[in-house]
């Protein structure tokens, strides 16, 4: 069994071969360019964990929301007020709304994504000026290395889209998935939860699973997180769910914020992730 059909079995497929494949074909205006020059930090100081500050400007979150709307891959609510999100969840004969859809191998990525994905690999060679080292880069030269190859850096995406109060589950990205991951955050803010791997869940009245600790890393419209080495493989990371984040410079520790200030209100939110398959995941060598 290849690896790419047990992923589709977990996390399902949104769209047929032949759809992605129309996708693929259809022309799309050229990317805007980066943001060369926009701040990149870690903010946890954890290997593998860097954040580029609006990577994305203006022009190019807008060209890369037009792409991802004219390819009608997700639902995006015009009208993003409360009732909306209730008929979104209801299950009263209310079809669910599309927040997810998935593409696997370069040739069915849709034009932009492959735009988009070539655009964030260079943008994941620049160096990152932390250390002593200036010949770090965002990603380390063994991920870079894939775009030298027919593979390239990414050749898998995902794009999802968060009402206010939705989130996701704390995890580490798939065995099957190589080492590197990018999320370009569209939209709203967020904070993403980071899990550092000494943590162990404990079971909650709910049948879920609490994490003891976790340290914000916030996320604004145009950042784009990069995860490799600990980051990738051994760090958790997930969305709480609720309609409300901390301010920025929180502290979960101080239970406070440095800066002061209010908690946010959450807006609609997209995402797309871009990752790369193993050579072995393939084939499910690899744990899935």
């Amino acid at each position: 069994m290849r690896g790419e059909y047990l992923i589709r079995e977990v996390f399902g497929d949104s769209d047929s071969d032949d759809d992605a494949d129309a996708l693929t074909a259809r022309p799309h205006h050229p990317i805007p360019p980066l943001t060369t020059d926009c701040v990149v930090e870690s903010p946890l100081g954890v290997d593998g964990m860097i954040v580029a500050r609006e990577a994305l400007g203006a022009d190019a979150q807008a060209w890369l929301l037009r792409a991802i709307r004219a390819d009608d891959l997700v639902d995006f609510p015009d009208d993003e007020s409360n009732a909306a999100e209730e008929e979104a969840a209801s299950g009263g004969g209310t079809q669910r709304r599309r927040n997810q859809a998935m593409r696997f191998g370069r040739k069915h990525l849709p034009t932009w994504a492959q735009a988009l994905a070539d655009a964030i690999a260079h943008l994941a060679a620049r160096p990152t000026d932390n250390g002593d080292d200036s010949t770090d880069t965002i990603f380390p030269p063994e991920v870079l290395a894939r775009g030298d190859t027919k593979r390239h850096v990414f050749d898998q995406m995902i794009v999802n889209n968060y009402v206010p109060g939705d989130g996701l589950t704390p995890h580490i990205d798939l065995a099957a998935f190589a080492d590197g991951v990018a999320v370009v955050s569209l939209q709203s803010a967020v904070v993403m939860d980071m899990y550092p791997p000494v943590v162990c869940g404990v079971p909650n009245s709910g049948g879920g699973m609490e994490y003891e600790t976790s340290y914000p890393v916030w996320l604004a419209p145009g950042d784009v997180l990069f995860l490799s080495g600990d980051a990738r493989w051994r760090w958790r990371h997930g969305i709480a769910k609720r309609r409300h984040d901390p301010p920025r410079g929180w502290s979960p520790i101080a239970n406070s914020s440095s800066g002061g200030g209010s908690w946010v209100t959450r807006g609609f939110r997209t995402s797309v992730t871009l990752r790369a398959m193993r050579e072995d995941g393939h084939e499910l060598k690899v744990p899935a």
